[in-house]
């Protein structure tokens, strides 16, 4: 047993101060804050430096999700609790970097503007043909969604 014991160290303990910032969600809110100020195009150089510095310490793990036409690619802080996940949704099959949106609301817009673009009749010769003016739908509604970013959010929120 003290073999086994071995193999799963426990998780390193978390300093009060570290645990009270923690408690309030502050890992969360700047990831999303992070988030936010990439899609607005903005310098997040000292924000990330700000989650390094809180993360430093934790565990993390991956959680993806894959779908068409969009995924979740997110970082998870286990020993935070099982909602403190920060990450992006990106467009599936995009090989921009750029091309990613923060919130499940921003993604189902633009699940919706995808569905409705054009019309699916189930097979894969119809998936072929309405593939293209699902992904241009959406990809022109997720540019409009970053110019609109770029104009709310200035470089004095990223910082």
């Amino acid at each position: 047993m003290v073999l086994l014991a071995g193999c799963n160290p426990p998780a390193p303990e978390i300093s009060e101060a570290r645990r009270k910032e923690i408690q309030s969600g502050r890992v969360v809110k700047l990831g999303d804050q992070i988030c936010l100020c990439a899609m607005a195009g903005r310098d997040t150089s000292r924000l990330d430096r700000e989650l390094e510095r809180l993360t430093a310490s934790l565990e993390t793990k991956t959680w993806m999700t894959s779908s068409v036409p969009l995924q979740a690619d997110s970082v998870c802080y286990p020993q935070l609790g099982e909602q403190a996940c920060a990450g992006r949704i990106v467009v599936t099959h995009s090989r921009s970097d750029s091309d990613f949106v923060c919130t499940a609301k921003q993604a189902d817009e633009l699940q919706r503007v995808w569905d409705a673009a054009a019309p699916d009749d189930g097979t894969i010769e119809g998936w072929n043909k309405t593939r293209k003016k699902r992904d241009d739908a959406l990809l022109t509604r997720l540019r409009a969604m970053h110019a609109e970013a770029a104009a709310k959010i200035p470089q004095s929120a990223c910082n």
